[in-house]
């Protein structure tokens, strides 16, 4: 059985990405704000979203959303509003 989860309204479904110091777009995030935000891909959007894409790589609050698992994935459900930025990578 395929289980899909959709969320609701203006809210953003996240699939977690592992922290590590610096990313692979270059940015480097220094200690102090390892320990309060995380950074996930958006697997899911709400009817509601505006300014979001699934796919698009985002930092958010570690304190925002809720934490729920779907198969073996790591998910947090947050509103649109709680996402500090996306992170745009061009091509070369």
């Amino acid at each position: 059985m395929k289980i899909t989860a959709i969320p609701l309204g203006n809210r953003v479904l996240i699939q977690l990405i592992n922290q590590q110091k610096t990313r692979k777009s270059g940015l480097v995030l220094p200690e102090k704000q390892q320990e309060s935000v995380m950074t996930g891909t958006v697997v899911g959007l709400g009817c509601d979203t505006e300014h979001l894409y699934e796919g698009f790589v985002v930092v958010f609050l570690k304190s925002s959303g809720i934490r729920t698992s779907v198969g073996d994935s790591e998910l947090i459900v947050i509103k649109e509003s709680d996402i500090l930025f996306y992170i745009k990578t061009e091509e070369e």
